[in-house]
């Protein structure tokens, strides 16, 4: 498929600005593209909060209508929903406009199999030859289009049951969120509400108002941080636009980094149920070293969610992730969920009668240093691959150098046209050796 510089495809969907890149003649082409792909009948159609959604939406529906399928819209609603809904509630398959955690005026578009999951890469690939093909016509019979709602409460009553919410409930928890203008500003207070939380909204922009970098990373969570201290809050939430990812901010003000996310939910997890643990090959390792302490395998994976939930399917994991705040328990079902994330982490805190800090604090202080560069090209790539062939790196998603003391990755990006260096050691001096080292590798 021919596209311009300003459109990605990977395994996650494809994502761009609108409308340099993504037009809604595209995301017609898509739809279309999808329903010819797809057995099943019906599809069901949701979005984020982007003001681009409705155009693209309405674009997606109208190629999936042709192709003679019969669409579901559920409307804005958080990705993770998408997920659950398909897995646990429905039959059919499943198409998010969301950009994630992109800024305007990016958007995207996610599909999801019947299994309520992401494509697979092989699925993926089979998918892009439907896209490609040329005079395909169109259904004899033209789809149903109806509208449903809904499915937010029903995904966030099945954690309340996964959880159990009584520990929870009984801390009386005051949480400041940050839903960056997001589908976190609609459904987070109430999800909160839920368990008994004091729920405050900073900021408390509309819906759509996206900040200008919504990502929930360290560095853009210094206003939150403050507003924590301000209402003399218990916890800091962040959620990227569309749900999907979570990050922490301690009592204290202090962004405790995206990473430690999914491990403070692999502790709860495991100190209720023992069993396999899998997260991508870009998560810390102290993830590795809380399922050793509790007696359990830990696996690694290719980045991307569907790339760990199939790992996790193969070993049975009760726990899983992305050190990106991506948190997945199967108890809920197969997605990465900041809701669930929040669950899990509350939870935590209630049952250990401790803070974020108390929390974090008992974990060894390992450093992690994440990066970007502007992709390289094939030569220079391989002149990485040979700098490090000593060290047998793992090849299966770019380069992974694990070493004693740390650990070294290098990957092309999936959602943007950058190469991510990913760095991490067991304190600052070790991890910025290994940054310094990758840097003058790229230089020189």
């Amino acid at each position: 498929m021919k596209t311009n510089n300003d459109l990605k495809v990977s395994v996650a969907g494809i994502r761009g600005e609108y409308p340099a890149g993504l037009t809604p003649e595209l995301a017609l082409r898509f739809g279309a593209a999808f329903g010819r792909y797809i057995r099943e009948r019906r599809v069901y159609l949701g979005r984020d909060t982007r003001p681009s959604g409705p155009a693209l939406s309405a674009a997606v529906t109208a190629g999936l209508l042709a192709a003679g399928k019969d669409v579901v819209d559920a409307g804005i609603i958080p990705t993770p929903v998408m997920g659950f809904l398909l897995e646990r509630l429905e039959t059919g398959a499943g198409v998010m406009v969301t950009a994630s955690h992109n800024p305007l005026p990016y958007n995207g578009l996610k599909f999801f199999s019947p299994r309520g999951t992401f494509l697979t890469e092989k699925e993926g690939a089979e998918f892009l030859k439907e896209v490609d093909r040329r005079g395909w016509g169109y259904a004899v019979r033209p789809g149903v289009y109806a509208a449903a709602s809904g499915y937010v409460e029903k995904t966030c009553a099945a954690v309340y049951r996964a959880i159990g919410v009584d520990a929870i409930r009984r801390r009386h928890f005051k949480v400041v969120v940050d839903c960056g203008g997001g589908v976190g500003v609609l459904w987070m207070r109430g999800f909160l509400s839920g368990l008994g939380c004091s729920v405050v909204l900073a900021p408390e922009a509309p819906p759509g108002r996206l900040k200008p970098d919504p990502e929930p990373t360290p560095g853009n969570l210094g206003a939150l941080g403050r507003a924590v201290v301000r209402h003399r809050a218990d916890i800091g939430l962040a959620l990227d636009p569309d749900g999907d990812r979570l990050a922490v901010v301690s009592e204290k003000g202090s962004p405790i980094g995206e990473e430690l996310t999914v491990a403070l939910a692999a502790e709860l997890v495991l100190a209720r149920k023992r069993g396999p643990v899998v997260v991508n090959l870009s998560t810390t390792m102290l993830v590795d070293e809380i399922a050793a302490r509790y007696g359990v395998p830990s696996y690694r994976s290719k980045v991307g969610e569907v790339n760990v939930v199939d790992a996790m399917r193969k070993t049975g994991a009760v726990i899983g992730g992305e050190g990106n705040g991506g948190v997945i328990w199967p108890a809920v079902h197969y997605g990465r969920d900041g809701f669930v994330g929040a669950a899990l982490i509350l939870d935590l805190m209630a049952r250990n009668k401790t803070s974020v800090s108390g929390l974090t604090g008992r974990y060894p202080a390992f450093r992690m240093y994440k990066e970007k560069f502007p992709a390289p090209g094939a030569r220079a790539f391989a002149r990485l691959r040979k700098h490090f062939a000593g060290e047998r790196p793992d090849a299966s998603d770019g380069l992974k150098i694990c070493r004693a003391d740390g650990w070294i990755h290098l990957r092309i990006s999936g959602t943007e046209g950058v190469l991510r260096v990913i760095v991490e050691g067991r304190n600052d001096k070790i991890a910025r050796r290994y940054l310094d080292e990758v840097h003058f590798l790229l230089n020189r």
